[in-house]
């Protein structure tokens, strides 16, 4: 963030020298369809599915990798310069974008289990290429910095309708897991007045955090003992939940990155040239 704020005072500042044609704030949002490694869940999913197979009249679904879409919101400042003939532009935004994915199981008692999975995305973008077709299209490369959330919301819904994530089963909670990664990709972006469409393709290439031991979901306010983590050997975990070791069969926030693909709309805060 602190990089962020010197790069808009200081490209600001040489604006002032009218080296750049435009400078100017932005806003606007997009839907991203993303892509993660459902194996992990699909694991716990199967896995129960079998266990209580004579106990359910519809189990757990399987995910695709393709649930957790997210609506974006976004604001940030884009700079155009350069003669006519060829044209540069940079954007720097940040957006926030989050998505859920219901799902659940019902047994035959009219009792219902459901495993709810949300995602927030906190991310710093910075773009730069080429302005085309008189600062009507931009063409750019992107680099992103992503702080990723996902939780899951795992409770029991009685008979009556009360949805609960108490202590009559131990699996109960809401769990979070945390992802940071930065990643590379393209943004296409098509302008007319202070409107611009857009889409944009990210994928993540390194994880900067948390370390692997500590990609493991964990429920902080479950009263419940030891483990409080999500599992996703779900055999296991009810053969012996006392001694379940999460660091190897835990699921795994890093199961959640993945490639994304996203379009949407800017609008241009003040006067544009044209």
């Amino acid at each position: 963030m602190k990089n962020f704020l010197l790069l808009t005072l200081l490209i600001t500042h040489v604006a002032s020298a009218q080296i750049f044609e435009m400078v100017k704030p932005y806003t606007g949002g997009h839907y991203a369809f993303s892509r993660f490694d459902p194996n992990g869940v699909n694991q716990f999913a199967v896995q129960f599915n079998n266990l209580w197979a004579a106990d359910i009249s519809s189990g757990f679904s399987q995910y695709s990798g393709k649930e957790l879409g997210q609506t974006f919101t976004t604001s940030g400042m884009r700079f155009v310069w350069g003669k006519k003939a060829m044209q540069w532009t940079a954007s720097t935004d940040y957006a926030f974008g989050f998505g859920k994915e219901k799902n659940e199981a019902k047994f035959s008692n009219g009792i219902t289990q459901i495993m709810n999975l949300r995602a927030t995305s906190n991310q710093i973008n910075t773009t730069f290429g080429v302005a085309l077709k008189e600062n009507s299209v931009w063409l750019e490369g992107m680099y992103c910095t992503n702080i990723a959330r996902v939780f899951i919301e795992y409770a029991t819904v009685h008979r009556n309708g009360v949805e609960s994530y108490g202590t009559e089963y131990k699996l109960n909670g809401l769990y979070k897991g945390l992802i940071r990664t930065m990643g590379i990709g393209a943004q296409v972006s098509y302008r007319k007045g202070k409107y611009i469409l857009y889409s944009r393709m990210l994928m993540p290439v390194v994880i900067v955090g948390p370390g692997k031991n500590e990609r493991v979901f964990t429920d902080d306010q479950s009263t419940q003992p030891q483990p409080n983590n999500f599992p996703s050997n779900y055999e296991n975990y009810v053969a012996d939940p006392a001694t379940y070791s999460s660091g190897n069969q835990g699921l795994q926030s890093s199961d959640f990155k993945g490639f994304s693909f996203g379009f949407g709309f800017f609008y241009i805060i003040g006067k544009t040239k044209n």
